[in-house]
């Protein structure tokens, strides 16, 4: 599962809590999202740049999963999330750990 690339949420992206969902609201675009329960746990993953990895370690921590099982559904969630213009690529530098 190792990918080098570390994704982060864009800052200006607001965020408000529904239950165990929540919803996102871009004001650059003036666009409203709702993320799942499994999204909001991925997209608090991402408050700071985050690999990979450590957003799969999340998503299993959460639902007592092996990191490896949700790998698929997360990178999926990360594209999808990355094509709706609410993520950026964090510099390789900012250190996933």
């Amino acid at each position: 599962m190792s990918d080098p690339m570390l994704w982060q949420a864009r800052a200006e992206v607001l965020r408000s809590d529904l239950g165990e969902e929540i919803a996102l609201l871009d004001p650059l675009k003036n666009t409203y999202f709702t993320l799942n329960a499994t999204g909001a746990v991925i997209w608090n993953a991402l408050q700071t740049p985050a690999s990979l990895e450590q957003v799969c370690r999340a998503v299993a921590d959460e639902y007592d999963i092996d990191p490896a099982i949700c790998a698929e559904d997360v990178k999926q969630v990360l594209a999808d999330l990355r094509a709706m213009g609410l993520l950026m690529d964090a510099p390789a530098h900012a250190g996933a750990s």
